[in-house]
């Protein structure tokens, strides 16, 4: 069976139905599809090696951060899994090479850092501007982002508190 004969609508339905309202997973979707098309789609899905197809993964995700990597590789597995489930059980998925997933492995999560109470207490002991001091405590005590405090204005503070 030809690639050319899946289109990107078809392979929708491999993707979980959560996954389909999700604007960016359709578009990441098409993306790699329409791509690998253009580049496979004359021929036999058996015959694309998995030498190729790290060679088109890495062409088509250079310069791109880790996760954006690994977005754009976990839509051909999902595709040749499909392939298999439904039309070509004797296939096999090139994409399930050690080497191939370690390139494209999920990054690691950031840890942040989370500063103590004592600390933030210092920073704004230490703040010397009463404007600048007022800002950091309203972020430390009521959670308010930057964005909000800049917009609040003098009438919102003699509005009374609603229980």
């Amino acid at each position: 069976m030809h690639y050319e004969s899946f289109t990107s609508s078809r392979f929708s339905f491999a993707v979980s139905p959560g996954q389909l309202q999700k604007e960016n997973t359709v578009k990441t979707c098409e993306f790699v599809l329409t791509r690998f098309t253009a580049q496979f789609g004359k021929r036999e899905l058996a015959s694309i090696s998995h030498e190729e197809v790290l060679s088109f993964l890495v062409s088509l995700t250079k310069n791109n951060k880790q996760a954006t990597k690994r977005n754009r590789y976990s839509v051909l597995p999902s595709f040749y899994n499909f392939s298999i489930k439904n039309a070509l059980p004797a296939l096999t998925n090139p994409c399930n090479t050690t080497i191939i997933k370690k390139i494209f492995k999920r990054p690691k999560a950031i840890q942040w850092q989370i500063v103590s109470k004592e600390t933030v207490d210092e920073i704004i002991f230490r703040t010397m501007n009463i404007r600048n001091r007022i800002m950091l405590k309203l972020m430390a005590r009521s959670s308010m982002r930057v964005g909000e405090i800049l917009n609040l204005k003098s009438v919102d503070s003699k509005k009374p508190v609603s229980s």
